[in-house]
């Protein structure tokens, strides 16, 4: 069973490898659903671990209907996250009827050529599922990321068993949001999937009356991914 973990920053990754993660998803901006990393972050993350490092593709929280230009970013994100090291890219674009933007998804992968790509959580808002897997599968990517097209993973269960019987192994399907302990080992179980993505993140805890602002932040919890293990494998 392998274990992705969604990380914000440098000091989560180095958690994330601690508490025994076979891969991290390294992003920026976390509590906005994440933001592509800079290049220096990259380059420190994979410097500093031993195990494969995917670098999630976003120029900005909300929809996934880009502009021109922010295509353009897009691609140059792409190609600045190669150039430091990334291992794999997370990637996705949609349509305004909500279909996969498979004309710009082709230069995505043009840029990308063998690197391994997921098709991230733009994936929960298509029309028709089972259609977008098959567009993904044939355009070569490896992994989908999905809650099953709802709010988390065990709300979603049932979409997201009906996508694992349906990919037959071709592309494999990757659980996501609101995955615990607690609920691991069922959607293991229920879905027959060999990865699950989390974020085992826990809340560090700054604040009070004398600042300005919120300085509180998410960082990886090596406990809850050791916790994780246990139930996976008792």
């Amino acid at each position: 069973m392998q274990i992705e973990v969604c990380c914000g920053h440098l000091e989560s990754a180095l958690l994330a490898e601690q508490g025994g993660a076979d891969r991290i998803e390294l992003c920026s901006s976390l509590p906005l659903g994440g933001l592509t990393p800079s290049p220096a972050c990259i380059k420190l993350v994979k410097e500093n671990l031993s195990i494969p490092v995917r670098v999630l593709i976003r120029p900005r929280e909300g929809h996934f209907f880009y502009s021109r230009i922010e295509k353009q970013q897009i691609l140059k994100e792409v190609e600045d996250s190669l150039n430091a090291g990334a291992d794999g890219l997370v990637v996705g674009a949609l349509n305004k009827d909500y279909s996969i933007d498979i004309l710009f998804i082709k230069k995505i992968i043009k840029i990308a050529r063998q690197t391994s790509l997921t098709f991230h959580r733009a994936f929960d808002f298509v029309e028709h599922p089972f259609l977008a897997m098959e567009q993904l599968q044939q355009l070569g990517f490896d992994y989908i990321l999905t809650s099953g097209l709802q709010k988390t993973a065990r709300e979603g269960k049932e979409v997201i068993r009906q996508l694992v019987e349906k990919s037959q192994g071709r592309i494999s399907i990757l659980p996501a949001s609101g995955i615990s302990p607690v609920n691991a080992l069922e959607l293991k179980n229920y879905c027959g999937v060999k990865a699950l993505h989390l974020s085992a993140k826990e809340l560090i805890s700054y604040n009070n009356k004398n600042h300005p602002f919120d300085i509180d932040y998410w960082k990886v919890s090596p406990e809850i991914l050791e916790s994780l293990e246990m139930k996976l494998n008792p």
